[in-house]
């Protein structure tokens, strides 16, 4: 396994989502996500190696939302990553904009040929209320698996990551 992580905390609340009422500076996801696809992943794919049907992404709090922007901007076969993990997003500072990337997915693709896994803590309603809006879809392909965690936004992390990388590396 290559876990390749990326230091960002400066630039967090510009680089992960669009602008909203909790970072207003944001609007860099995009170009985040073009910088990954088309610089760091073949950096580390010919530095070190990796699988390229084996890639996962995982995000906690704005790299959760981040998740679910790269999740839902590809088209099924293009999707960058076999692995979406997303954790505790900061839905919550942005719901119409998450909803609307997964409504424009949904209206042109019915596959979903992913694994998700979305943990949130017990008290973060938006995420469950999405992770249920996922299932509804019915999105063919998609494994698909939603965790709730008694515990604090930043105190949920360590038993959500190694259960996200956990199910990511499932067989």
């Amino acid at each position: 396994m290559i876990i390749v992580g990326i230091g960002n905390n400066a630039a967090r609340a510009t680089d992960y989502v669009p602008p909203n009422s909790c970072t207003p500076e944001g609007g860099g996801h995009a170009a985040y996500l073009a910088f990954i696809r088309s610089e760091l992943i073949p950096y580390i794919e010919l530095a070190v190696g990796g699988s390229p049907a084996r890639r996962a992404l995982l995000g906690h709090s704005h790299g959760g939302s981040f998740v679910y922007y790269a999740l839902f901007a590809d088209a099924p076969g293009a999707h960058l990553f076999n692995a979406y993990l997303a954790s505790d997003s900061s839905m919550g500072c942005m719901p119409s904009v998450v909803e609307s990337w997964e409504a424009a997915y949904a209206a042109s693709f019915a596959a979903l040929p992913v694994r998700l896994h979305m943990s949130h803590t017990a008290t973060n309603t938006l995420d469950a209320a999405f992770a249920q809006r996922i299932r509804d879809r019915r999105y063919t392909q998609l494994s698909a698996h939603e965790q709730a965690y008694g515990g604090t936004h930043t105190g949920i992390i360590p038993m959500a990551f190694a259960d996200a990388v956990a199910f990511a590396i499932a067989p």
